[in-house]
């Protein structure tokens, strides 16, 4: 038999939970979920915790633009202000050389500051599932605390590609009724053993 409250698994004709302390009620439903095979899940306690895993080098890959970007403008910008005061104080020896080295200092800052930034965002991020429904966390600089119900979500599908099968990685959607955007509802990104979690997850719903 199991306790109400915590979940915890009790002796027979136990009349107290050992691990809360609540008072337990010997009845016919209670016994019935006791005699079954699969795991009780609480709706207070996630049944599957889901977190994502980074591989740095496609992160950066992605910010090869802004990167670019921004390191052309740095390096004008601070460039420009750099020998206009080299002019004013009259020590302009090498115009060109501000230009470089703000040049350099954006092209190495800007990509440590994504992978620092992105880093935190992953490590902020959790999938909980319920008995019932999905909640997760997102978000660094502001956290966002969602939940999907199990009831809305009309498909599950998992999607692999080439880099994500190289590294053991991959992303279950999960879709729900919209009239926006085809691939409407949620994104598991970069998820490990994504098969195995996707049978899990697929049971845990489809038992709802």
């Amino acid at each position: 038999m199991f306790c109400l409250q915590c979940g915890a698994t009790l002796p027979d004709g136990a009349h107290f939970c050992s691990q809360c302390g609540t008072a337990v009620g010997a009845t016919a439903e209670l016994e019935q979920s006791a005699s079954t095979s699969e795991p009780r899940h609480d709706n207070h306690k996630p049944a599957l915790i889901v977190k994502p895993r980074m591989v740095g080098w496609v992160v950066l890959a992605r910010y090869i633009p802004l990167q670019i970007n921004l390191t052309v403008m740095g390096a004008v910008i601070f460039g420009l202000l750099a020998v206009g005061y080299h002019i004013w104080a009259g020590t302009l020896v090498h115009p060109i050389r501000p230009f470089l080295f703000f040049g350099a200092f954006f092209f190495l800052l800007v990509p440590l500051l994504i992978y620092i930034a992105y880093r935190k965002t992953i490590n902020a991020v959790r999938y909980e599932f319920y008995r019932d429904r999905l909640e997760y966390y997102d978000g660094f600089w502001t956290i966002q605390h969602k939940v999907l119900y199990y009831k809305h979500i009309t498909e599950i599908t998992l999607r692999r590609n080439m880099i994500q099968r190289l590294y053991g990685i991959g992303t279950i959607h999960f879709a729900v009724p919209s009239i926006g955007p085809k691939y409407a509802g949620l994104f598991l990104s970069d998820i490990q053993h994504p098969a195995i979690l996707y049978e899990q997850i697929e049971q845990l719903v489809r038992s709802y």
